[in-house]
């Protein structure tokens, strides 16, 4: 009888398989980095136009600052790349990972 693997970190693992845990694992992984890193654009960004603001003429610190929000915008042009890349992936292997997408409340 072969031994069943299963992950002491997932609560009632020892009764689900690998395909039951996993691609809910990967959903929780992705949307975390998603949001961590959302969160973290934003501050980047938001501190680099405090640098700028408070640079006062300083021609090196507006260019560091400069950099530091021109670092802030490839980083959002690589996380929304990577949501467009992970949506389709979502759609083709039929796996929900990002969520139905926005909900707009009505009356």
């Amino acid at each position: 009888m072969a031994k069943q693997i299963y992950n002491p970190l997932i609560p009632n693992s020892k009764d689900k398989t690998v395909g039951e845990w996993l691609p809910k694992a990967i959903v929780v992984f992705v949307r975390a980095f998603m949001i961590i890193g959302s969160i973290a654009l934003i501050f980047y960004l938001v501190w680099g136009g405090v640098m700028w603001i408070t640079s006062g003429g300083d021609s090196k610190r507006a260019e560091a600052a400069g950099k530091q929000i021109s670092g802030a915008i490839i980083g959002m042009i690589i996380l929304f790349s990577a949501w467009a890349i992970i949506k389709v992936v979502g759609i083709v292997v039929g796996l929900d990972i990002l969520g139905s997408g926005f909900i707009i409340p009505t009356l």
